[in-house]
């Protein structure tokens, strides 16, 4: 089966380096698409001396940021022949051998990610997650609700989850065309969430393969911009309650939901920019 592989940069001249040569060795993989949006640093030097050592890497250099979920549509419709997709993060480093293990257990229509780890080999909780409920999540904060939007690992080698997140994500071309790709109108974060639910209303099985580790390095290219970063993941947050939660609920409880995202937003990009 033929494999291509999407990525999507912005200001990742620290990993994009690392990420590709960890593909290298991959047989599998027949195309690498790259798109670029608007990177104002190395990125784009860095991807075209890449793309003539490897005729596999080919990219697209935006001239603005048109945001994540629109960037990997535009790197899948760039190789149209690959028979199965790779989303890959650009500060993800997947191994060729864990590469295979991934593909080893792809059977039918699945959307496949992997556990996702920091450099010290920290688990990042949202390798497997729930659907986002915004009113659960709230009543939680009160102790009146046990959900929790994470899930906790088993000891299978395929985990059934409800939504994974969207750093590694494996699938059948023929599943990422018929759910016509990711939502365009979700610009950063949240994309990856809606995916999920919509595979899975199309009866596919989204999983966490849990004998597949990738080194995740989070934030190398949102620690620059996190206004911008946090707006859009909020302004996200507030799109998927209103499609999806937002009419099952009383307006007291809409209200209360929406004051939640809100206020959240200014702790966040407090939170980043302390944190950079």
């Amino acid at each position: 089966m033929s494999l291509g592989v999407a990525i999507v940069t912005h200001r990742n001249g620290a990993t994009i380096e690392a990420c590709l040569r960890a593909l290298s060795n991959a047989s599998a993989v027949t195309a690498i698409r790259v798109v670029d949006n608007a990177s104002d640093d190395e990125t784009v030097n860095l991807l075209s001396r890449l793309a003539s050592k490897d005729p596999r890497v080919r990219f697209i250099a935006n001239e603005d940021n048109i945001g994540f979920g629109r960037g990997v549509n535009q790197a899948v419709a760039a190789m149209p022949s690959t028979e199965q997709l790779l989303i890959l993060n650009p500060d993800c480093e997947l191994s060729a051998d864990e590469l295979a293990t991934l593909c080893s257990h792809l059977d039918g229509d699945m959307v496949l990610g992997a556990e996702l780890v920091d450099a010290e080999g920290h688990v990042d909780p949202a390798s497997r997650r729930n659907d986002l409920r915004f009113w659960p999540l709230l009543r939680s904060r009160f102790g009146l609700s046990s959900y929790s939007p994470y899930v906790a690992r088993d000891r299978s080698a395929v985990q059934a989850v409800e939504a994974i997140s969207g750093a590694v994500m494996l699938m059948p071309r023929s599943l990422f065309k018929a759910l016509q790709g990711f939502d365009e109108s979700y610009r950063l974060h949240v994309e990856d969430l809606d995916l999920c639910r919509r595979a899975r209303q199309l009866g596919a099985l989204v999983a966490v393969c849990n004998d597949v580790q990738v080194l995740h390095v989070r934030g190398v290219s949102s620690r620059r911009r996190p206004f911008f970063v946090e707006w859009n993941k909020h302004r996200g947050m507030l799109r998927y309650f209103g499609a999806e939660e937002a009419r099952n609920l009383h307006v007291l409880q809409r209200f209360a939901v929406y004051a939640m995202i809100w206020l959240r937003l200014p702790l966040m990009v407090l939170r980043a920019v302390l944190k950079s």
